[in-house]
This record gives structure tokens, sequence and C-alpha cells, in this order.
């Protein structure tokens, strides 16, 4: 991830300085900001996911899924900085854009703007509602692809960590069991998913 921080750092510099399509500026900021929201780099996250918002706004409407995820970004993003009441509201204005799409949504680009609403219930002491945000994620993933996909094992691999945060050990035992289970066979027993690296 912080490989790909630098390369799309790169990137978007040189197509800033190229004066490239908007489209292509928006692909780039959305990706940067989503890379650095996987290294944690909130601060840096927070203000691209605002342009990238702003813009997918403008170039393909309020509803459309740029806009949607970078809203789930920004709500991390306020939530990892320490602004969990903050995130919260982003995070309550994507799940009702998410509700309402501009083009019908897979369940994995559902589950991919969801991902981060678990955490963001934690931070903000809600832990009730945040396992159970994190069990909708895994009803979603099975009902969309399967108790046997990447998708299902990557909801529960997430919920089993809330759990475990949670002190809920049954529970964090039971969905790490299953992902596991999954990762294996997708992946083989030496991949890093698989052996928790």
């Amino acid at each position: 991830p912080a490989e790909a921080v630098r390369e799309l750092r790169l990137a978007l510099a040189a197509a800033e300085q190229g004066k490239a399509e908007p489209q292509v500026l928006l692909d780039l900021r959305h990706a940067l900001a989503t890379a650095l929201l996987e290294i944690e780099d909130f601060k840096a996250a927070l203000p691209m996911a605002r342009l990238a918002l702003q813009e997918a706004e403008s170039f393909k409407g309020p509803n459309a899924y740029g806009a949607i995820l970078m809203l789930s970004v920004i709500g991390r993003s306020l939530a990892g900085e320490g602004h969990a009441q903050e995130g919260l509201v982003a995070f309550d204005d994507m799940l009702q854009r998410l509700a309402h799409p501009e083009t019908p949504l897979s369940s994995t680009l559902i589950l991919a703007a969801r991902r981060f609403y678990p955490l963001a219930l934690r931070d903000a002491g809600r832990i009730d509602d945040a396992l159970e945000a994190g069990r909708e994620n895994i009803r979603i993933a099975q009902a969309g692809t399967g108790p046997k996909s990447i998708d299902y094992a990557l909801a529960e691999d997430y919920h089993a960590r809330e759990c475990e945060k949670a002190e809920r050990w049954q529970e964090a035992h039971d969905n790490w069991k299953s992902s596991l289970e999954i990762y294996i066979t997708a992946y083989g027993p030496s991949n890093t998913r698989s052996s928790g690296a």
C-alpha cells in the first residue's frame, strides 16, 4: 500500500501538469484517497477524499458510486483522526445514498462502501451497533456472493476483529475459523491472508 501511494502521487502530479481529462484526475484522486486510507494516513486521506467527492458529485451526480465510496473514506478518516461523531455523519449520508444509487450496485461494491462503518460505530462507543453492522455486512455478502466467497470471508474477518475488541471471543473465533477456511481454499495455506500475516 505504501508503494501504491507513492506511485499514485506521481501519477496524479503528472496528470495535473499534463492537464488530463477530468475523469482521469477523478479516478486518480479516488484511488489515492483509498490507498491513503489503507495505510491509515487519515490526515492526508481526508482532503483528497473531500476533493474527489466534490468532483464525483459534479461529474457523475451525488448518488454515483464514486461519491458514495468517498463518503466512506471521509467517515473513516474522521473517525481515525478522533472525530467519531463527524465520521458517523458522513457514514449516515453514505448509507442514504447507498440505498438509492445512480446505477444498481453489486454486493461487492456495497460491501466496499460499508467496510469501515462498524469501525466508526465502535470509535463512537456504539459497540452493539458496530457488531450488528458487521453482522449485516456478512448477511449482504452471503446473499450476494454466497457463504464460500472471498467477500463473505472478508466480511467475517473484519467482523471477527470487532468481536475480539468487544471481547466476544466465541463469535470472533467462529468468524475467523470460517474466513480462514475460505482463504485457504482460495489462496492456499501459505498466502498472507491464510497465515494471518
